[in-house]
């Protein structure tokens, strides 16, 4: 079982990375694109 809490732990801290990359890159968009029609 502690093989499982350290790759439940690692895939946690993926997604967590994964998450703060996607909002910058939403952010940084929406910050370059405020005159746009585009979502």
């Amino acid at each position: 079982l502690q093989i499982l809490v350290a790759i439940q732990g690692a895939l946690t801290v993926i997604g967590n990375i994964t998450m703060c990359i996607a909002a910058y890159r939403i952010y940084k968009g929406s910050q370059e694109s405020t005159n746009s029609d585009s979502p």
